[in-house]
């Protein structure tokens, strides 16, 4: 039960909360750069109550890194079409048919000729293989690429969403190092993302076979 308290935790904090407070300063940093605003003289009596606001911060960041996961999900359904994301497939050095026979011998489908295509694994299967992967303790490093490949594609958008506040606010050096960022994190969450699926399908191979 702690092992999974663990994992839920390190899961929530970096796939979620991080993002999340990176994104309510983005908000918060154009907030104040838009309305040319200043810091309140009296900023000191908040001192008195760090406590509070730091906890009042992590749960804020936590609701919006859910938002950010939300409307980053949306742009990579787009994302995953470009050629740029699928070149990294490495599903395609798993032979077709092993996958196939896994598949039945875990009684999923009922012929290895149910599955035309590693297309039919993904929309139709990925979710079951990973179910039945991370369920097994021995298998517990797929929980690590899950959360790897979640915060590098909520900090991609939160770096993007930064690029643009930067934008607004005539500040171009800083809008090219958030594009920089945000590409270089796009990079690492292609990466984990086929990195996870591939160990996903290649464990639950050697579950069944």
């Amino acid at each position: 039960m702690s092992n999974i308290i663990e994992k839920i935790t390190l899961y929530d904090i970096l796939g979620y909360t991080i993002p999340g407070i990176a994104f309510l300063i983005t908000l918060g940093w154009g907030y104040w750069s838009y309305g040319n605003f200043g810091l309140p003289e009296d900023i000191g009596v908040y001192s008195d109550h760090t406590g509070i606001i730091v906890t009042g911060l992590v749960f804020a960041g936590y609701l919006a890194g859910m938002l950010v996961s939300e409307m980053a999900d949306l742009l990579a359904g787009f994302i995953k079409q470009w050629n740029w994301f699928q070149d990294k497939d490495e599903l395609r050095d798993i032979e077709l048919g092993m996958i196939a026979k896994a598949l039945k011998e875990a009684k999923v489908i009922a012929d290895v000729c149910d599955i035309q295509d590693r297309a039919d694994v993904m929309k139709k299967h990925m979710g079951f293989l990973y179910g039945q992967v991370q369920s097994d303790a021995k298998y517990s490093r797929l929980h690590n690429y899950a959360s790897a490949e979640l915060i590098c594609k909520n900090m991609a958008f939160v770096f993007f969403a930064f690029t643009v506040v930067a934008v607004f606010a005539c500040q171009f050096y800083l809008a090219l190092a958030g594009l920089v960022c945000s590409f270089l994190f796009m990079r690492r969450w292609r990466s984990n993302y086929w990195r996870k699926n591939y160990y996903v399908v290649v464990w639950f191979i050697q579950m069944y076979l």
